[in-house]
């Protein structure tokens, strides 16, 4: 197991959707990433927050 850590600025508010719309490209690429690592079987996934829009 290998721990890997993905955030993004919040301007210290729970949801800030400029800062996650800046990251979301990031997050699409780290996650192709690791979908094409033959080594990664389990991708876990938290998030902190609300999913408000």
């Amino acid at each position: 197991m290998a721990p890997a850590l993905f955030t993004w600025p919040s301007k210290g508010k729970i949801y800030h959707r400029d800062s996650s719309i800046y990251s979301r490209d990031a997050l699409e690429k780290v996650l192709h990433t690791l979908a094409d690592d033959p080594r990664i079987e389990t991708v876990l996934a938290h998030l902190m927050g609300n999913s408000r829009c």
